[in-house]
């Protein structure tokens, strides 16, 4: 009896550990790219037809949310301002 529960807790503890490396893979992953997208936006680093295609997906991706928070936080600023301006709610929106 012992043994069986000494086992279970070793296959819970592998499955934590395993679930634990998949998410820091996951953090580094969106870091690293993130970085990436810093480097080409600062002109350090070139998008090429030789870039790996996962990197420019995820690249693509990471560009794409980042956007989408601006102007989020944009719209907030516009709305909290009361701004009435076309130009400035259609650049928003």
């Amino acid at each position: 009896m012992k043994k069986e529960a000494q086992d279970e807790f070793t296959k819970q503890r592998i499955k934590k550990m395993t679930e634990e490396l998949q998410k820091l893979r996951a953090e580094n992953r969106l870091k690293e790219i993130t970085i990436k997208m810093h480097e080409v936006l600062n002109g350090k680093e070139e998008v090429t037809v030789d870039m790996d295609p996962d990197d420019l997906k995820d690249l693509i991706y990471v560009m794409k949310e980042n956007l989408k928070r601006i102007q989020e936080a944009m719209k907030k600023i516009v709305d909290n301002e009361g701004f009435a301006s076309n130009v400035s709610r259609s650049f928003v929106e």
